[in-house]
């Protein structure tokens, strides 16, 4: 891929289409659109296995509020595209998982943007986050029966991520990251 073939084309249908829906508009928050070099950066990551996806959630349970952040990344840690948003719930109803989620699903959103954006049909990203539960919940394949899965904490966000992880025409993995790493065996994982 080339800037000269990805700029006229697909930079301002990518821009489009990520905010075309207000829901996920105002899920994955205010978004700085990429440099030409970074979307390009982000379509070839794709395709060769090496686009790294973290996100990360934060919780006030005085203030009542969340928040998560997300960030796209070379294999070396080069950040493409990042952003912040806001999770809206009843304050007496949150807990510190719903931005952890939040953040998930803003990150297969995007995902799923560029990929069709792109007319992408092949490829592979590995996506991190420090809370185990939301990542297996999401990542969980196996069909839960009967009204449990109703149940399920957080199932508007959840049905979601699902949803966005299964249209995917990509591999998406999932691994957790120790948040708050201050270890000596520090990795790329770490500093997003």
């Amino acid at each position: 891929l080339s800037i000269e073939t990805i700029l006229p084309q697909y930079l301002p249908a990518f821009l489009s289409n990520l905010t075309a829906s207000p829901y996920f508009n105002r899920l994955i928050g205010p978004v700085r659109p990429p440099m030409e070099a970074d979307l390009v950066e982000i379509f070839a990551s794709i395709m060769a296995g090496t686009l790294l996806l973290c996100s990360d959630g934060s919780y006030c349970p005085h203030a009542g509020n969340g928040s998560h952040a997300w960030v796209f990344s070379t294999a070396t840690g080069q950040i493409l595209l990042q952003g912040a948003g806001p999770i809206d719930c009843q304050s007496n109803q949150l807990s510190s998982y719903r931005p952890e989620l939040g953040g998930i699903t803003s990150l297969l959103y995007i995902l799923m943007t560029l990929t069709k954006t792109g007319d992408i049909t092949t490829g592979h990203v590995t996506l991190y986050c420090d809370n185990k539960s939301a990542l297996e919940n999401v990542f969980d394949s196996t069909p839960k029966r009967g009204i449990y899965p109703l149940l399920a904490v957080d199932y508007d966000l959840l049905i979601l991520a699902k949803d966005l992880l299964r249209a995917l025409p990509i591999k998406v993995s999932w691994a957790w990251v120790k948040g708050h790493y201050s270890g000596d065996n520090r990795e790329i994982q770490h500093d997003l």
